[in-house]
């Protein structure tokens, strides 16, 4: 096990492949120490079950943890085994502001309820035309709805102790296929991202100290149109674009880097290299074992060049600082079923009225 303060595991953002913990990930998570844990419908059985396998993570690492989940709503509703049916963001936005904030205030006590401290939510890419994994998980076409209704989410989720993630930057919305399986290329010019698929991204900065960097191609964003380089592995996009250009101070994770977008881009090991040089802080693989072995491996070697230790170094510190500011401790608070009771009977009546087209 690596000391707290040396330890590179802490840039692995992972997934765990049951509802509890097993042998092999338990010697996975003492030995590599990630920073942050990813929950699906797969891990969730009950609210208790759900909070005392947070619990479980966390006895094992040495510092507090990001505990998320993509509790979006609608195709995207990963507590619906246990909470009410929450309605897609598309839909709540349909009822106006005051709907998008009950939304996001009913999920970020139910979430906190349950023992997570944050979500990978909302959805701040534009929506189009195409069938291509994002349509209704999306609050609006028009860049300055989608920004006000972003701020909105945000604002009342972080009040509330659930800091959302901003994603997926600079935009995947106009994408043509789904990320899930292939790459897909936004041919708009520059000034067009920046007044309209940035925009929003722009406006919700302050409101979330983590954004999510899509595996897609922005050719106008690149200096080489004819070798596409997903803004996940890119550094014109990260760095140059998110950091130095907007100023983004947070943290930046990538999308899962199992997703189809990126095969050919190279292994496992390959893409955190990558990745790290792009200037993610942290590295998003939702399931396998193998593969976090493998991102840990890269992490952890002592045959690292300058430059990727001198990255992984100020990832660290970047981690740290936001897990500091967030007030993370080294425990997860016990379930509080009344919590939890309330946000359910509140997410109840707000579908029907959502559905039936008001905001209660």
């Amino acid at each position: 096990m690596k000391s707290a303060e040396n330890n590179p595991g802490i840039l692995l953002f992972v997934g765990i492949e049951g509802p509890q913990l097993s042998r092999e990930e338990r010697r996975f998570i003492a030995k590599s120490q990630p920073g942050g844990f990813i929950l699906f419908a797969r891990n969730l059985e009950t609210p208790r079950q759900t909070n005392e396998l947070l619990r479980s993570v966390q006895a094992l690492a040495q510092e507090p943890c990001f505990f998320s989940i993509d509790q979006e709503g609608g195709r995207v509703d990963r507590l619906k085994k246990y909470f009410p049916p929450t309605p897609n963001l598309l839909r709540s936005a349909s009822n106006g502001l005051t709907a998008v904030k009950q939304h996001a205030r009913l999920t970020a006590r139910a979430l906190k309820a349950i023992g997570f401290n944050m979500n990978f939510a909302p959805v701040l890419d534009l929506l189009a035309p195409f069938h291509n994994g994002i349509e209704d998980r999306c609050f609006d076409s028009n860049p300055r709805k989608v920004a006000a209704f972003g701020v909105a989410y945000l604002k009342e989720s972080r009040r509330l102790g659930i800091p959302g993630t901003l994603k997926h930057f600079p935009g995947i919305g106009r994408g043509e296929c789904d990320s899930h399986v292939d790459l897909p290329v936004i041919p708009l010019h520059r000034k067009t991202l920046h007044l309209e698929d940035l925009l929003p991204f722009k406006r919700c900065f302050k409101y979330s100290p983590f954004v999510m960097i899509a595996h897609a191609f922005y050719p106008d964003l690149e200096d080489c149109y004819e070798r596409p380089m997903p803004a996940s592995l890119s550094r014109n996009i990260v760095m140059d674009l998110l950091r130095d250009d907007l100023g983004f101070r947070g943290l930046a994770l990538t999308d899962d880097l199992l997703m189809g977008a990126l095969k050919g881009f190279g292994d496992m090991e390959k893409l955190c290299e990558h990745a790290v040089l792009a200037g993610e802080d942290m590295l998003l693989i939702c399931r396998g074992l193998e593969s976090m072995e493998l991102a840990y491996r890269f992490l952890a070697s002592k045959r690292k060049s300058i430059s990727i230790k001198k990255r992984i170094v100020e990832s660290q510190g970047r981690i740290r600082c936001i897990k500091k500011e967030l007030g993370l401790r080294t425990a997860v608070p016990s379930l509080d079923e009344t919590a939890l009771a309330q946000a359910a009977s509140g997410m109840e009546k707000f579908a029907a009225s959502v559905l039936a087209g008001g905001s209660s």
